[in-house]
């Protein structure tokens, strides 16, 4: 895959996890609104090279499905950019998560769309190095 490929690619799957995520939960405004911003608002480059930058690093936490990502660091956050609109989508995932709106198949489906994301992320390290911007 070109690196636009990959880019265009991970945008997309992020795009098509908060699709699933405001299907399941049509009322959490937050979930629409991360999507707006990521779909529209956030250059190409930049969901990746934040995601490698902020994310990166925790992928074995993933491969875990160590929960701690979810309720306990501020990855999440980090990764929309740290402002209020994150805190906001964190809060939102610790509340569902916490909760019995999602059975165990609804958090295997979570941990594996990390898993592709870092995947992704990752493939576009080893092969491109950091994005332009976001070393």
């Amino acid at each position: 895959m070109s690196e636009l490929q990959l880019l265009q690619t991970f945008k997309n799957q992020i795009i098509n996890f908060l699709d699933e995520l405001i299907q399941q939960f049509p009322n959490q405004a937050e979930f629409v609104i991360i999507r707006v911003f990521v779909k529209d608002q956030i250059p190409l480059a930049d969901v990746l090279g934040r995601f490698i930058k902020e994310c990166l690093d925790f992928h074995d936490q993933i491969k875990q499905k160590d929960e701690k990502f979810f309720l306990e660091s501020d990855i999440i956050v980090n990764a929309l950019g740290g402002n209020q609109m994150g805190l906001d989508v964190m809060d939102k995932l610790r509340e569902l998560w916490r909760s019995d709106s999602l059975d165990q198949e609804d958090r295997d489906m979570v941990w594996r769309w990390l898993d592709l994301f870092f995947n992704i992320a990752q493939k576009y390290k080893t092969k491109y190095g950091y994005v332009p911007g976001w070393e």
